[in-house]
C-alpha cells in the first residue's frame, strides 16, 4: 500500500471514528431524553422580579407543564439588565431539559447597551410564544401631561429633560423609551430600577416623571387614578383600554411595540425534550385554568410552534436593528 493509500485509509478511519462518537452522543441524548425529567425538580427562570407580567406568565407555565408532565417545578427569579441577566443564566445553563427560561422578548431581538454574554439567536433554542401584550405610556395624575404633545414639549421645559424609570438598560421598557426620543426628540432622563413594579412605584410616588409601563401592571393603576395613561403603544388601540389613544394616532408614525414572553431552552437540549415541552405548550389554549390565568393578568395566551418563534425572533430582531440604529445610547 503506497503512502497515498495509507493516508486515505486513515482519513476514513478517523472520520468512522468521529461519526460513531457523535452517533453515540446523539444515542445518549435520547436515552436521557427518554427518562426526562423522571423525579428530578424542572427550574424556570424568570429574568424579572416577582410579581411581575413576566414572573405571573413564568409560575403560570410552571403550573402547567407540572401537571402535564407530573413533575416539580420551581420558578427562580434571575433580576438585572432590563431581563439580559436572567436569559444569559439560561444560555449558559446545562442542557438536560432541567432548566428552562420563561424570556422576554425585550432581552433576546433588542440591540442593547448591555453586553449580554449570549448569542439569542444560537444559545437559545425556543419552543413556543406564550402571551403577549401592549405597553402604556403613563405619568403621574398630578402632572398637566394628558397627551404625547403635552408630554413632547413638557421634556423641552424641565432642566434634564423629563425622568423615565425602566427595568434596567436594554430591556423592552427602557427601549420603547429610546424609540419614543429618537421619533419625537424628546428629551429624556433614563431612571432604571431592579423591575417594572418599583417603577410603577417611583411613578405614583412622585419620583420619575413618566415610563412604559406593561399594560397588565399599568391598568389597575389607571383604574384607581395612581397613574395617568397617555397612550397605547401598538399600532391599533387595545379592547382592555379602549379610550387610550395610540401613538401613532397621537402623531408618532410608525409606534408599534408589543411586549411578548417565550418559553426557551439552552443550545444542545435534546430534541426528544425540545419536542415534548412543544406538544404541551401548544394544548395550553385549551387548558382553561391557563386561559384564566393569562387572562387575568391582562395578556393575551399566545402559543407557537418553535419554527414559528425563531422566525420571529429572527424578523423581530431585524426590526429592531432598523428602529434603533438612530437612536443615541445613553
Amino acid at each position: 500500500m503506497n503512502k497515498m493509500m495509507k493516508a486515505a485509509a486513515a482519513s476514513c478511519g478517523a472520520l468512522l471514528i468521529a461519526f460513531a462518537a457523535i452517533g453515540q452522543a446523539v444515542a445518549q441524548g435520547n436515552r436521557a431524553a427518554e427518562d426526562w425529567p423522571g423525579k428530578q425538580t424542572i427550574k424556570i427562570i424568570v429574568p424579572f422580579s416577582a410579581g411581575s407580567n413576566a414572573d405571573l406568565m413564568g409560575r403560570t407555565v410552571a403550573s402547567y407543564l407540572a401537571e402535564g408532565l407530573k413533575a416539580t417545578f420551581v420558578v427562580e427569579n434571575r433580576v438585572g439588565a432590563g431581563g439580559i441577566l436572567g436569559t444569559r443564566a439560561l444560555a449558559k445553563s446545562p442542557p438536560d431539559g432541567y432548566t428552562l427560561c420563561v424570556c422576554s422578548g425585550g432581552a433576546i431581538t433588542v440591540p442593547s447597551v448591555v453586553e449580554k454574554g449570549y448569542d439569542p439567536l444560537v444559545e437559545l433554542v425556543p419552543v413556543s410564544r406564550v402571551n403577549t401584550q401592549p405597553l402604556v405610556l403613563i405619568v403621574n395624575p398630578n402632572s398637566s401631561m394628558k397627551s404625547v404633545s403635552d408630554v413632547i414639549a413638557m421634556s423641552k421645559t424641565k432642566a434634564g429633560g423629563l425622568s423615565y424609570g425602566s427595568s434596567g438598560a436594554g430591556g423592552l421598557l427602557y427601549n420603547a423609551a429610546e424609540v419614543f426620543r429618537s421619533k419625537t426628540q424628546a428629551q429624556l432622563t433614563h431612571v432604571p430600577f431592579r423591575g417594572g413594579p418599583e417603577a410603577m412605584a417611583a411613578l405614583i410616588a412622585g419620583q420619575i416623571d413618566m415610563m412604559f409601563a406593561i399594560m397588565s401592571d399599568a391598568i389597575p393603576h389607571i383604574a384607581a387614578n395612581s397613574v395617568r395613561g397617555i397612550a397605547v403603544t401598538t399600532a391599533t388601540r387595545d379592547p382592555k383600554l379602549p379610550d387610550q389613544p395610540t401613538m401613532i394616532e397621537q402623531g408618532v408614525p410608525g409606534f408599534d411595540i408589543a411586549l411578548w414572553n417565550g418559553l426557551f431552552v439552552p443550545q444542545g437540549t435534546p430534541q426528544p425534550i425540545v419536542d415534548r415541552l412543544s406538544a404541551l405548550m401548544l394544548k395550553m389554549p385549551s387548558d382553561a385554568n391557563a386561559v384564566k390565568s393569562v387572562t387575568g393578568f391582562g395578556s393575551v395566551l399566545s402559543v407557537t410552534t418553535p419554527d414559528q418563534l425563531r422566525t420571529a425572533v429572527r424578523e423581530e430582531t431585524a426590526l429592531w436593528e432598523a428602529g434603533l440604529k438612530d437612536v443615541a445610547r445613553k
